[in-house]
This record gives structure tokens, sequence and C-alpha cells, in this order.
């Protein structure tokens, strides 16, 4: 943790993992929650997050375009 009153370090991945819950875990039901569910929802999650979904602070490119376009 940072003193009071700085940002956190970890900023980006608290961002990913409020994505991550909110458009991935709260769709499965919790009677489904499996090791195995939970470990292919969670790979294909981050082939999407990564490869297609379009950010706003990144111009309306996914991460990978935005990595290769710069």
């Amino acid at each position: 943790m940072s003193r009071k009153g700085n940002p956190a370090d970890n900023g980006c991945c608290e961002t990913w993992f409020k994505s991550y819950k909110y458009e991935c875990l709260n769709l499965i039901p919790k009677s489904n929650r499996t090791k195995e569910v939970l470990m292919k929802v969670t790979h294909n999650y981050v082939n999407f997050y990564n490869n297609y979904r379009p950010l706003t602070k990144l111009k309306g490119m996914s991460p990978v375009e935005y990595i290769l376009h710069s």
C-alpha cells in the first residue's frame, strides 16, 4: 500500500479485475463455478480483452492493436 493520499501502484490491475468481475464472472451461475469452468472462462476472457475488446482510452483499439500501431 502507498501512503495516504498517494495513488496505488496497481491501478491498472484493479481496473482489469473490475472489468473481469462485471463482464465475465457475474454471468456464471454460482452453482456452475467449478475450477475447470473458471479456468476456461478466464482464458477466453483474457484472449477477448487483449485482442478484440475496444478501449476508449486506447482510441477504440484493443491493447494488441494499440501496441502494433504505436
